[in-house]
């Protein structure tokens, strides 16, 4: 898969669970973010990139800080933060 068609995915499926998390339809997230709910779907589906300005629209509408979106709980994340516990172990941080 391309590395842009995988940050789309990575995107929308980050967005979809913020969503659910904060108990919003994708209507609700839609008119919250003025747009369609027909394009918050196919974000979520990994089907359509989001603009910026539509991102900080949705970060807004869920009340968290862009950054947000681009948090991805995936494998090679993990293995970053489980070998960065370990630098700090080693240097005596606790963690």
């Amino acid at each position: 898969m391309g590395r842009n068609r995988e940050l789309k995915r990575k995107i929308g499926e980050r967005i979809s669970l913020l969503r659910r998390q904060a108990k919003f339809t994708q209507e609700e997230l839609a008119e919250l973010s003025d747009c369609s709910t027909t394009f918050i779907s196919k974000v979520e589906r990994g089907k359509c990139a989001a603009s910026i300005k539509l991102l900080g629209a949705i970060a807004n509408s869920l009340k968290l800080p862009i950054r947000e979106l681009f948090v991805f709980d995936d494998h090679e994340n993990e293995e970053r933060k489980i070998e960065g516990l370990a630098r700090c172990r080693v240097h005596g941080f606790p963690v």
